[in-house]
């Protein structure tokens, strides 16, 4: 006797992935504004920015890895060396 049930649901479907970048998009030029006029400085905004490059580029870089085809390794490793930079200049 063979099981057939639906199909999985994906954990985040592309539409909750587009709102969360939309609101990340949209909120931090306001989390910079802020911590520019909080600080007086520009150097945490842009640190706020590549915090968030470089998480984007982790769950990329995670995602690609698990599809595990040839383009999907050739994006991970662009993935993996834009984080890699990113760190560099951050630092």
């Amino acid at each position: 006797m063979r099981f057939i049930g639906a199909p999985r649901q994906p954990e985040i479907d592309q539409y909750t992935i587009k709102f969360l970048v939309g609101a990340i998009a949209l909120g931090l030029p306001i989390v910079e504004y802020v911590l520019t006029r909080a600080t007086g400085d520009p150097i945490p905004s842009i640190g706020a920015s590549f915090v968030v490059l470089g998480w984007f580029c982790v769950i990329f870089m995670r995602r690609a890895r698990a599809k595990g085809h040839r383009e999907a390794n050739r994006r991970a490793a662009i993935y993996q060396a834009t984080l890699a930079s990113t760190a560099a200049a951050a630092s």
